[in-house]
């Protein structure tokens, strides 16, 4: 989640309703040098419970250590340990490298709402995409697409399709939201974040997001 040019990293465990992770702010300094600022996490019991609306009581943990705020240049990467388990040391480690350049992220500030018929398409351009933290070595097929309605070919879980108008038509769900150049959704146990390198949805707003899943499509 980025708020305020503030990413919030963040990590769940459903089961035990725990989650863990960091905030990160970056100010470029010119020359290909970054400064990457590492905060505790933000994220309150409270928020994590708006996020995922059909899970109560979570608990936020600590990070091991806190990081300490860092001058990268690109290319670089940084490792930060996340979790580590007292029993068997076994850690959870996030590894960023530094890529440089005008960047893929494009925030909107703001509550979501829903798109009206004023607006325009979606515009879908070289997606990433991860699910639960995990980028996939995936592409779509197309490359860009931009219409009312968009769909994408996940490897293993079936096409989705999505709209910035509700299509109760369709049999569409209200599952997630549109900032700038991140589209998010949940669906089942699973968290979707797709970047673009263009903004999703024209304008500055946020928006409502609407899925559609077709699980058996192959």
């Amino acid at each position: 989640m980025v708020t305020n040019n503030i990413a919030h990293r963040h990590l769940c465990d459903f089961s035990s309703k725990k989650c863990f992770g960091y905030d990160l702010a970056m100010e470029s300094l010119g020359g290909g040098q970054y400064r990457f600022t590492f905060l505790p996490l933000s994220l309150t019991p409270q928020k994590m419970e708006e996020i995922f609306d059909n899970v109560k009581g979570w608990s936020i943990l600590p990070l091991p250590r806190n990081p300490a705020t860092q001058v990268l240049n690109a290319g670089d990467t940084v490792a930060l340990d996340l979790f580590v388990n007292p029993q068997t040391g076994q850690k959870i480690v996030d590894y960023i490298r530094v890529q440089g350049g005008q960047g893929r992220l494009i925030d909107a500030p703001g509550p979501t709402k829903d798109f009206s018929v004023e607006d325009a398409s979606l515009l879908i351009s070289e997606p990433r995409l991860s699910i639960n933290g995990k980028l996939l070595d995936w592409r779509a097929e197309y490359g860009a697409g931009s219409s009312s309605l968009v769909s994408i070919d996940v490897p293993d879980r079936g096409r989705f399709t999505f709209s910035l108008v509700p299509r109760t038509d369709l049999g569409m769900l209200k599952a997630g939201e549109i900032r700038g150049s991140t589209m998010t959704w949940r669906w089942g146990n699973d968290e979707f974040s797709l970047n673009t390198d263009k903004r999703i949805a024209p304008g500055g707003g946020a928006y409502n997001l609407y899925v559609g899943h077709d699980v058996s499509f192959r």
